[in-house]
């Protein structure tokens, strides 16, 4: 079996976003999260194609409504009716590879981060999209196996990057071990090389230590990733840790990563005292743009300036991400790229 899995910064047909909506978690904080989402779609929808998940008929309504209120070009944008529990379509939705030069979507089972919140209907969103035609022709293969997208990054040429934290910590799969995972990475992804963070994982993440809020590849070369200075901060220690085991990998690479670290944003705080996990690294890729989160704080425009360093030709541009960690997530999360071929 001939696959590759193709990094982010590759050229993509679409993007698929899943709506929030008022049966799922978010309560009166849901006006500002649908803000987040309709500047989302406005920054991804005006140059490529946008897939919109909506629970139901008045959902699907509702996200129309503001759509046009916002003056938000159509052309790119589908809507599609599927029941949902969550806007997380980073983790639910499926995992592109490409096999003998076609898109092949592998979609995985979802089952709430090992079964912290409901997972039901995100888990059956993939499989009821193909089944509506929202991806065109493109095959998509059900998979056993439980991963989240948030969980892997890749530099499109055999290598993966994962955190020890999520993938080996848990029952996800409780018969995988690291060697059972790297030999699935290279069966079903072709990467040849996995590389394990074993530290990092920030306070409040609830996913047990996503990738994607850690470390990602700008470029094939390139991998820009979240450090801490201050040594009062509550993420200092992992992050710190993390940041020695990147410098030690590189040391031993015959061809190091260029490697790229960003500021961390202040610790935020729920209402209930409970630690938030914002990251700058959580952003999101476009075939023209780069969304970095900003979180109102004095680091913001550094780190986005920072990131706009490694993406040269695309607008890099920041948006408020403070209405999403209220939940534990970021700008990422809430987007799947779709590579190119998929909507062909």
């Amino acid at each position: 079996m001939n696959r590759r899995l193709p990094a982010e910064f590759e050229p993509q047909s679409g993007t698929l976003l899943t709506w929030p909506h008022d049966s799922g978690h978010w309560g009166d904080q849901l006006e500002k999260v649908e803000e987040v989402f309709i500047e989302i779609t406005h920054l991804l929808g005006d140059h490529q194609k946008v897939i919109i998940v909506a629970d139901n008929e008045a959902c699907r309504d509702h996200v129309n409504n503001l759509l046009t209120a916002a003056r938000i070009q159509r052309e790119n944008i589908d809507v599609y009716i599927t029941p949902c529990n969550d806007c997380w379509a980073r983790d639910h939705g499926p995992v592109t590879v490409i096999e003998e030069d076609e898109p092949v979507l592998l979609d995985f089972t979802f089952n709430g981060w090992n079964r912290k919140y409901p997972f039901q209907r995100d888990n059956a969103i993939t499989g009821s999209l193909s089944g509506l035609g929202a991806f065109r022709q493109s095959k998509v293969h059900s998979m056993a196996y439980v991963l989240e997208g948030g969980a892997i990054e890749t530099n499109g040429r055999g290598c993966l990057l994962t955190t020890a934290s999520c993938l080996l910590d848990n029952n996800r799969n409780p018969d995988q071990d690291q060697t059972g995972y790297e030999t699935l990475f290279e069966q079903h992804f072709g990467c040849h090389e996995t590389i394990w963070l074993q530290h990092g994982q920030l306070a409040g993440d609830d996913t047990d230590g996503h990738i994607d809020t850690l470390a990602r590849f700008a470029d094939v070369s390139t991998l820009i990733y979240q450090s801490c200075d201050d040594s009062d901060h509550v993420d200092y220690p992992a992050l710190d840790r993390m940041q020695q085991q990147l410098i030690s990998m590189n040391d031993q690479r015959d061809k190091p990563f260029q490697l790229v670290p960003v500021p961390m944003p202040v610790k935020h705080f729920a209402d209930d005292g409970s630690p938030l996990p914002a990251s700058y690294v959580n952003f999101i890729i476009s075939n023209r743009r780069v969304l970095v989160p900003a979180y109102e704080d004095r680091h913001d425009e550094e780190a986005r300036t920072i990131i706009a360093g490694c993406f040269p030709g695309r607008d890099v541009i920041s948006i408020n991400a403070l209405p999403l960690i209220q939940q534990c997530g970021s700008l990422h999360c809430t987007a799947m790229h779709l590579p190119a071929g998929v909507l062909a």
